[in-house]
């Protein structure tokens, strides 16, 4: 199965002097992302889609773009998720 290439388009918007951080937290039940600030407040309110099981790559991408279309322009991002270190679940 090919994987579609997708491109994040920023909005050219005049950047902050302080980065912003995207921040996606990839669960098992929801996608979720917020920007927040330096100091780690948040600058948006979060946003959250259903993760559908299987999740494969060009479809979690998606997901992401679909997020991303409501939340303010960032210059960073962080990924969270879940994973197995060794037997057991982090």
């Amino acid at each position: 199965m090919a994987i579609e290439h997708i491109t994040f388009k920023a909005p050219h918007k005049q950047r902050s002097l302080q980065p912003r951080t995207l921040a996606v937290d990839v669960g098992g039940s929801h996608v979720k992302a917020i920007v927040l600030a330096v100091d780690g407040s948040a600058l948006s309110d979060e946003v959250l889609i259903a993760t559908p099981q299987p999740c494969p790559p060009e479809l979690f991408l998606k997901i992401v773009d679909q997020l991303l279309a409501s939340l303010p322009h960032f210059e960073r991002v962080s990924v969270g998720f879940p994973g197995l270190f060794g037997a057991a679940p982090l």
